[in-house]
């Protein structure tokens, strides 16, 4: 199951964000509010990664 968790975690958040759309909250059609919404998370988790790539702990399963 560990290999699967990050696409099911995927696509829960898919399956959300298109029933948000239809429900009415309608944030990914505002430009400003996608990007406001996305560029401080997507920015956390580059500097997240990059910090875990440089001190070697991100690893795939195929390498344990």
């Amino acid at each position: 199951m560990d290999h699967w968790q990050h696409l099911i975690l995927m696509g829960l958040c898919l399956m959300v964000t298109v029933l948000r759309e239809f429900v009415g909250h309608r944030g990914h059609r505002c430009p400003a509010r996608l990007a406001g919404s996305v560029l401080p998370v997507a920015g956390i988790l580059l500097v997240w990664d990059a910090i875990a790539i440089t001190a070697e702990t991100n690893t795939t399963s195929a390498g344990r």
